[in-house]
């Protein structure tokens, strides 16, 4: 048995689909339901070892053109975070700019489509409770309007296709779902003895690419190389997301912590007031109680010695209606 070679490495993905049989192969089955076929695939972007083993290599997509002019960028993605979507957006758009030279007319523009091969899952398929529905593995992006179901254009498209959803057995499958289960189990698979499922036009040729890339000296040791890189990558980027996870979910504490508090702060403020109020309340009956005590005493005084008061203090004591009888 050969060695496995994981066809999702990005040395191993260039490899196998700068092959234009499998490129090819691979293309027509992804726009299998498109009204035309797709023949005598050019690469734009032909693969360049020397990158690969001099660590150098920063774009790893393979970009292709068909005989009517129709360009494909083919790339893969093994994480997925929040801007991928836009990622995928700018990219597609950066090349449909690159298809008109200086000068050209918009009628020369040809449709430009963006294959994303994704490790992690990008949509969330929405499942109805009552209906068996299948796990959608192909996704076909595009200008379109779903109400009135015209297209504005179909100069450019994006289609995803997501490994983790193909849990299936090859067996069962079909077109580009067969290509969905050679990149997310191929590792799994000798090379030299595929299943019968997976054999064919294209795909005989990429087992063959991948066959001779483990045992090919030089060839095994650049996609060790980037196997190793891959797996440090996948590390890095999942610790980061774990931290992010943390911090996320302290930053919620903190925030249900700080609506305690403020609500503690307001329930302080609510009973500060009440005593407040209430020491209002006893401030003003101990001026009460002072003067009832300040007229008893007086009262006491007068009735041991009347003739100690004045007729105006007798007045003030007793009311204005005092005659002094």
């Amino acid at each position: 048995m050969a060695n496995p070679v994981d066809p999702r490495v990005d040395y191993a993905f260039k490899r196998v689909f700068s092959n234009l049989m499998v490129l090819e192969q691979f293309l027509n089955d992804v726009f299998a339901r498109e009204p035309f076929t797709i023949d005598h695939v050019t690469l734009l972007n032909p693969i360049n070892e020397r990158d690969f083993e001099e660590a150098k290599l920063s774009v790893v997509d393979i970009k292709a053109m068909d005989s009517d002019g129709r360009t494909f960028q083919v790339e893969i993605q093994l994480s997925v975070d929040a801007w991928l979507p836009v990622r995928m957006l700018f990219t597609l758009a950066s090349v449909l700019v690159k298809t008109l030279e200086k000068g050209d007319k918009y009628q020369k523009l040809k449709p430009v489509y963006g294959i994303w091969v994704l490790g992690q899952n990008l949509i969330k398929d929405k499942k109805d409770k009552d209906k068996d529905e299948e796990v959608h593995k192909h996704h076909h992006f595009e200008l379109y309007d779903v109400e009135r179901k015209v297209h504005l254009t179909q100069a450019l498209g994006i289609h995803t296709l997501e490994l983790q959803k193909c849990m299936e057995e090859p067996t069962i499958l079909e077109g580009v779902d067969k290509w969905i289960y050679l990149l997310r189990h191929g590792k799994d698979i000798d090379p030299s003895n595929p299943p019968e499922e997976l054999k064919g036009p294209g795909f005989d040729e990429a087992w063959d690419m991948l066959e001779q890339i483990s045992e090919t000296g030089s060839e095994w040791a650049i996609y060790l190389s980037r196997e190793d890189a891959m797996r440090q990558q996948l590390s890095v980027e999942s610790h980061v997301k774990e931290l992010g996870e943390k911090v996320a979910e302290q930053s919620d504490q903190l925030a249900s912590q700080s609506d305690q508090l403020a609500g503690k702060d307001e329930t302080i403020a609510e009973q500060s007031d009440q005593l407040a109020s209430q020491s209002d309340q006893l401030a003003g009956k101990d001026e009460t109680i002072a003067e009832q005590a300040e007229l008893l005493a007086a009262l006491q005084k007068y009735a041991q010695d009347p003739s100690a008061f004045s007729q105006e203090e007798r007045q003030r004591l007793f009311g204005e209606s005092f005659d002094g009888s």
